[in-house]
């Protein structure tokens, strides 16, 4: 596969951003229940919706880091439990962009009240030419994705992120219609994992070469990059000190694969087209 495939999910896709849009800056109908860590937990009744079932919305800043920083931290499958208190497993199972996917995700149950949960989904970010980002989520049907025993399939109409982008400090929206009212924590949570951890390596300059596969683990320090190498292209892959106090290495990559380190950045040119297994790992 030399390009990626065409997105089924256009419309699902656009209607959860225009959800997302629109409800993150809207004050029409929502009441404030909470104040936890700097964070406003709001939510609001949907008129005509059966369920009685609230969107949630938090609301909080984060300072130290950059949109792209926060960004890396909530994108990867691989840290979501670090900061999603009910996310059991989650995992790419399609890629259509740089960050065009359709996901699989298990919720976990809350004893005999709520059932596990799972969601097949299509998510996108956009990110907008001041810096600022907006990160969707909705659920999709997909056939070769059928529901699974002893696990109900959750209808997520909308799960999104906006990030702002002035200086020194990012003023952060969560939106989510779930059962689940700690939604809005994930603001905290997220901030106290990089301010504790770091924020993950993530590909901070453009890339004409096809992603397969992208992720982080903590606990290894390791981030795992799987592409299709474009001849010609070159990118950046940048990496928080704190995770990597005495620098990285390149591992992988191999023929018409060349790795350079300056200061946090890594810097790969693709000298042939290739499928390329590369991993940043501690030196």
């Amino acid at each position: 596969m030399s390009s990626y495939p065409d997105f089924p999910y256009q419309a699902e896709k656009d209607a959860a951003l225009e959800y997302l849009r629109r409800e993150a800056v809207s004050e029409d109908g929502w009441t404030t229940f909470d104040n936890k860590q700097g964070v406003t937990y709001q939510k609001k009744y949907v008129e005509g919706d059966p369920s009685a079932i609230p969107i949630v919305r938090g609301r909080g800043l984060v300072e130290g880091f950059t949109p792209q920083q926060f960004l890396a931290l909530i994108t990867y499958t691989g840290v979501r439990t670090t900061w999603d208190v009910r996310t059991e497993k989650a995992e790419v199972v399609k890629r259509f962009g740089r960050f065009l996917s359709e996901f699989y995700a298990i919720q976990r149950g809350i004893g005999w009240v709520v059932s596990p949960r799972d969601i097949v989904g299509c998510q996108d970010t956009i990110v907008s030419e001041d810096g600022s980002i907006e990160r969707v989520q909705t659920s999709v049907e997909d056939s070769d994705r059928p529901p699974v025993s002893g696990r109900v399939r959750a209808t997520l109409t909308l799960a999104g992120w906006v990030l702002i982008n002035p200086n020194g400090y990012i003023p952060i929206t969560i939106i989510n219609n779930t059962v689940i009212p700690e939604i809005p924590g994930a603001i905290s949570r997220a901030s106290d994992v990089l301010h504790n951890k770091g924020y993950p390596p993530y590909i901070s300059s453009d890339i004409k070469s096809l992603i397969r596969r992208e992720d982080f683990d903590f606990d290894r320090r390791t981030f795992e990059l799987d592409f299709l190498g474009k001849e010609g292209d070159t990118f950046q892959i940048t990496f928080d000190s704190k995770i990597y106090s005495q620098g990285v290495a390149v591992e992988g990559g191999g023929d018409g694969i060349e790795a350079s380190t300056d200061d946090n950045k890594v810097t790969i040119k693709v000298e042939k087209e290739r499928e390329v297994q590369l991993r940043v790992v501690p030196s």
